[in-house]
């Protein structure tokens, strides 16, 4: 029902919005936005866990992994993305 779908898309952004703000203080160092970020995270976290989805489920020492490693420039292009941001 409509009251039932607006309670779950209230709470899907609650999450979000919470994982955003434990980013936030990383902005710099990551490859997207805090908040789009933040719905990676979320979306690979449920979707290793829902059956239908993973047939194996993923550990979260996986998932954290996998993030980190992706979502956190290397110290370089941190670097250079911050030179290039003073030129303009």
């Amino acid at each position: 029902d409509h009251k039932a779908a607006c309670a779950s898309r209230d709470g899907r952004r609650a999450v979000h919005q919470a994982v955003a703000h434990m980013l936030e203080p990383d902005r710099d160092r990551l490859r997207l936005s805090p908040e789009r970020a933040a719905r990676l995270v979320v979306s690979l976290a449920v979707s290793s866990v829902h059956a239908p989805l993973n047939d194996e489920p993923i550990s979260p020492s996986e998932i954290a992994d996998t993030l980190l490693h992706w979502l956190i420039l290397p110290d370089t292009a941190r670097r250079t993305t911050r030179s290039s941001e003073l030129r303009v």
